[in-house]
């Protein structure tokens, strides 16, 4: 990766029997698929792309799916707050700065299942006026012992200006598993990260100690914290893909990694700051029901596993 940040590409593209697999044919395509292609800064084209390319490159085809993400919400548009055009991406222009709809907000979400995981969630957003957002959380199924991947990109006039990862615990006291815990500060360590900014009063109810936030000084510790990201989503989905989930008999042990999912929804809805935004563009009761349904969502009730 260069001093600009820019991820270097897989090194693994083999063409088995003159096909491309799906992480291969991700990565030629980027995220071209996407009705915000384009409109987003390299670094967060980027993340998507390699992320999308991991979790279809390591999970297993016949245990990884399109996660049903109501249509309401795979695009929303501030110039078409009903969803009424499913084209309003390229038949509505953008208005004039100081005319009505300026700043207009464009967020794209896209969604998958897998044995592990409930929902790995992806979403881009694009306001009119500079900032962009990318916003992911891998969420294991509540009968599966692994953290919260979570992850953001918050960029003005293309340039980043906060970045987070972090493995949130599902413990009562935020403690990462050791079998885990060891192999991500030796990744820290490769990638020489540090934070460089505070949580906010919510955060710390939900990240981890090995949380890693901060505003890139310069393209080297952008480019090193997305090596990180990328590498930390890696470890993830290996370690999910041979994980074992809770037995039904330990039910406490399920009903505290239930209670830990809820922990984390409920504190990310107090992020008064994406609310903030959302409410601008959309409305009150159209931001409440967006991060409530489809940002931060968790089953009310624990649904004990079969076996």
């Amino acid at each position: 990766m260069g001093a600009s940040g820019e991820l270097s590409r897989p090194e693994d593209l083999e063409l088995p029997e003159g096909r491309l697999t799906w992480a291969e044919a991700t990565s030629i395509l980027g995220m071209s698929g996407w009705r915000l292609h384009g409109k987003l800064c390299p670094e967060i084209e980027e993340l998507v792309t390699q992320i999308e390319g991991c979790w279809r490159g390591v999970l297993p085809e016949d245990q990884f799916g399109l996660y049903d993400l109501p249509e309401r919400y795979r695009y929303l548009d501030s110039l078409d707050p009903e969803g009424e055009d499913p084209f309003a991406f390229r038949s509505l222009p953008d208005p004039q700065k100081g005319e009505p709809g300026y700043p207009r907000l464009q967020i794209e979400n896209r969604a998958y299942w897998s044995r592990a995981f409930r929902k790995l969630h992806i979403e881009v957003a694009a306001r009119q006026d500079g900032l962009q957002v990318f916003h992911c959380v891998m969420y294991p199924r509540v009968n599966f012992d692994l953290p919260i991947l979570s992850m953001d990109l918050v960029a003005n006039q293309g340039r980043v200006s906060l970045a987070v990862v972090d493995p949130c615990p599902v413990t009562p006291n935020l403690e990462l598993p050791p079998f885990y815990e060891q192999p991500v500060r030796d990744l820290q360590a490769r990638y020489g990260l540090e934070s460089n900014r505070q949580a906010p009063d919510w955060g710390r109810e939900i990240f981890s100690q090995l949380c890693v936030i901060m505003r890139p000084q310069s393209g080297d510790e952008l480019g090193r914290f997305l090596k990180y990201t990328l590498a930390l989503t890696q470890m993830h989905v290996q370690i999910a893909k041979i994980a074992h989930p809770i037995g039904r008999a330990q039910r406490r042990r399920l009903e505290l990694v239930h209670a830990a999912h809820r922990r984390y929804c409920t504190k990310q809805l107090e992020n008064d700051k994406t609310r903030r935004v959302l409410e601008a563009a959309f409305g009150a009761e159209l931001a409440a029901a967006y991060m409530r349904d489809v940002m931060f969502d968790c089953p009310e009730q624990l649904e004990l596993p079969a076996s």
